[in-house]
């Protein structure tokens, strides 16, 4: 079984600040870390195109698809979704070839 990186890149909407997404994000991580499977997130941000990366690190594929299905209907994660601008959503999964903080 290989862990799995899910990564979703994404703009903000129209008015929505920096305080605003990181709180959102917080918010939603009360929902997220007690998901099987949920190893590590982190969210980034890319100044010059403007483009937020939320990196969530799974045990397995199969964890991160279901959590996939939960996450939509959370409430916790409602916040956050409405934040994020939809023509610019992006999400994709990858398979963990190496990581230094897996193999301590």
């Amino acid at each position: 079984m290989e862990t799995v990186i899910e990564t979703v890149q994404f703009r903000l909407t129209t008015g929505t600040t920096e305080q605003d997404v990181i709180a959102a994000a917080r918010q939603s991580q009360t929902f997220v870390k007690n998901l099987p499977g949920f190893l590590y997130r982190s969210l980034s941000h890319e100044a010059t195109d403007d483009v937020w990366t939320d990196i969530i690190y799974w045990r397995s594929m199969d964890d991160a698809k279901q959590a996939g299905k939960q996450l939509k209907q959370a409430a916790e994660f409602q916040p956050l979704l409405s934040m994020i601008d939809c023509e610019s959503f992006e999400l994709k999964h990858h398979n963990l070839k190496m990581c230094s903080e897996l193999e301590k």
